[in-house]
């Protein structure tokens, strides 16, 4: 499929949402907005001759991952969990297990290695029989 083929959107369309936008934008007062422990930087300096942009979340509804009936994860594809390194962790003496742990995870093309102590592991399983997951 050629580039040719897909319909034009026409630029003077992007620029009257982009226009709108930035009207909107500039009309917010800042002190107004509730900023979940982030902090508000009021020394930016905004160059009036630079193009308007179409912010991001005008374009994608993204969801946060504690919502109702978010998919995390790729469907068919299986989480693998490998072992790779068992390590003796010797700071203390009094601890039962002295380990820690590297653990290599996959999901799809994802791979995450993660080194955690014994502990850390009791906890887990502690949470699971708490929540029967």
């Amino acid at each position: 499929m050629s580039l040719t083929n897909r319909k034009q959107v026409s630029t003077s369309a992007l620029r009257k949402i982009a226009a709108d936008m930035s009207n909107i934008i500039e009309s917010l007062d800042s002190r107004e907005l509730h900023f979940e422990g982030d902090e508000l930087d009021n020394d930016v300096v905004h160059d009036p001759k630079a193009p308007a942009g179409i912010p991001f979340s005008a374009i994608y509804n993204t969801k946060g991952f504690k919502e109702p009936h978010v998919q995390l994860y790729l469907t068919g594809c299986p989480i693998r969990v490998r072992v790779l390194e068992v390590e003796r962790f010797t700071s203390t003496t009094k601890v039962p297990s002295p380990r820690v742990y590297t653990i290599e995870l996959t999901h799809a093309e994802f791979i995450w290695k993660v080194k955690r102590k014994y502990k850390h592991f009791q906890e887990l399983h502690r949470e699971l029989l708490r929540y029967k997951a």
